[in-house]
């Protein structure tokens, strides 16, 4: 888990060392502070030259203008079970 805004600039600046991208293809109003981002995963192997990807989500809470909380999910079909979207 990450906490803060120095955690999350380490985090990001240590993945963008590896060729890994996250493309936007839905954004889901949960309620009034939350949405539900359906992304695109794409990474290539460090190793192998690879390419593999598969799709996601993230749940962004917005408080005041300003992000508060960002959850990733590496499965699309569990974040929106766990919102509240699928039973």
């Amino acid at each position: 888990m990450i906490r803060g805004s120095d955690q999350l600039r380490r985090f990001r600046e240590e993945s963008l060392r590896d060729p890994v991208s996250f493309e936007p293809e839905r954004f889901i109003d949960i309620d009034a502070e939350r949405v539900l981002v359906v992304v695109r995963v794409r990474a290539v192997g460090k190793v192998t030259g690879a390419t593999v990807g598969g799709r996601g989500a993230h749940e962004i809470t917005i408080r005041q203008g300003r992000v508060v909380r960002v959850k990733a999910y590496a499965d699309l079909e569990k974040a929106l079970e766990a919102v509240g979207l699928r039973e």
